[in-house]
C-alpha cells in the first residue's frame, strides 16, 4: 500500500485510482488522509453480491477487500455501492479519505457485516447510521464519538454496553435485541429525542430523571425488558409529571406491570393524548369490571 504522503507519476496504468489533486507536469500529489473507517468486513459464506449506501460529499477510496479498490466522489445524495464475492471467506472493508465528510451508512441489513462499532467513531459528520440486523458488536458509547448523529437503527446486532449521553441531536433511537442494558433514565438529556425503541434489550432499570425536556408526540417502546413493577411505576410517575401530549408507550409483555399508583398515571397520561399499552389482564372502568381469559370476555359488576 502506498504511503498517504506519498507523490507518485501519473501512469495510464494508475489511471483515475489514483487520488489527490492535478499538479502541474502531469504529477498526482496525494493529499494527507483526513480519516478513515477500517474494522468491519465480511464473512462471506454463500458466494453473492453485496451493497452499501452512502451519502456525503468530498472523495474517498474504497476497498471491499479483494485486492483492488476505487475511488468514490460524494455527490451529497445517498448512492449505493456494490460488490460481488464468488469465493467464501473473509473480506476486510475500508474507506480511505474525508470519511468525515460521510452524513450516512446504511449496512443494508446485511448480517454477512461484522466488526466494532468502534469503526464509525472517525464519521464526524454522520447523520444517519443503518446497522440493523447485521452481526456488528461493540459498544454503545461508540455513538458518543458522532456529534452529529441524528437516526441510529441498531437493532437486532449485538452490541451492548449500558445506556449513557447520546449526541445531542439524536431524534431517533433504535437498539432493540440488542446487548444493551442500563438505566433508560439515562436518556433524559437527550431533548430531541422523538422515537426510542428499548424493547427486548437488556434495559433493566430506571432510576428517576426530570423528563420533561422530551418533546410532544414521543414514541417510547419498552417491550419484554427486565424492568421491576418499581421501575415501571417511577418511569409513569416521571412523565405524568411532564406535560408531554399525545406519546405513545408501550410496556408490555414480560415488563413489570404497573400497580395501582402506576394505573392512576397512565389515566392522567391517557387524558393527554397518550396510547399507553401495558401487559394487564384486568382492568376496572367506572362501575363495570372487564377480565380477558382465553376465551371470552366477562361482564360484571364491581
Amino acid at each position: 500500500m502506498k504511503l498517504f504522503n506519498e507523490i507518485t507519476r501519473y501512469t495510464p496504468q494508475q489511471g483515475w485510482n489514483i487520488y489527490g489533486s492535478l499538479v502541474p507536469k502531469t504529477r498526482w500529489s496525494n493529499r494527507v488522509f483526513p480519516g478513515y473507517l477500517s474494522g468491519l468486513f465480511y464473512h462471506i459464506i454463500t458466494p453473492g453480491g453485496r451493497s452499501i449506501q452512502l451519502c456525503g460529499t468530498g472523495i474517498c477510496t474504497m476497498n471491499w477487500g479483494k485486492g483492488t479498490a476505487y475511488q468514490i466522489i460524494g455527490s451529497g445524495k445517498p448512492t449505493v455501492h456494490s460488490s460481488a464475492y464468488s469465493i467464501p471467506g473473509r473480506y476486510e472493508i475500508s474507506l480511505k479519505g474525508d470519511v468525515a465528510l460521510l452524513t450516512l451508512f446504511h449496512a443494508n441489513w446485511d448480517a454477512c457485516m461484522r466488526g466494532d462499532i468502534k469503526a464509525f467513531e472517525r464519521l464526524l459528520g454522520l447523520e444517519e447510521l443503518v446497522i440493523e440486523r447485521t452481526s456488528l458488536v461493540g459498544h454503545i458509547d461508540s455513538l458518543q464519538s458522532m456529534p452529529k448523529l441524528q437516526i441510529c437503527k441498531a437493532a437486532g446486532t449485538a452490541i451492548g454496553g449500558s445506556l449513557g449521553r447520546l449526541p445531542a441531536g439524536i431524534i431517533y433511537f433504535d437498539v432493540s435485541s440488542t446487548l444493551v442494558g442500563g438505566d433508560i433514565g439515562m436518556l433524559a438529556e437527550a431533548h430531541e429525542l422523538l422515537y426510542i425503541n428499548l424493547s427486548d434489550s437488556l434495559a433493566g432499570t430506571y432510576n428517576s430523571r426530570d423528563l420533561s425536556g422530551w418533546a410532544d408526540e414521543i414514541v417510547l417502546l419498552c417491550r419484554n425488558l427486565p424492568l421491576e413493577s418499581g421501575a415501571v411505576d417511577r418511569l409513569l410517575h416521571d412523565l405524568r409529571l411532564t406535560t408531554i401530549i399525545n406519546g405513545t408507550l408501550d410496556i408490555s409483555g414480560t415488563t413489570g406491570m404497573p400497580s395501582p399508583a402506576g394505573l392512576a398515571d397512565i389515566v392522567v397520561l391517557k387524558l393527554r393524548g397518550w396510547q399507553v399499552t401495558t401487559n394487564l389482564t384486568h382492568a376496572a372502568f367506572a362501575s363495570y369490571e372487564i377480565r380477558f381469559s382465553d376465551t371470552a370476555a366477562h361482564f360484571a359488576e364491581a
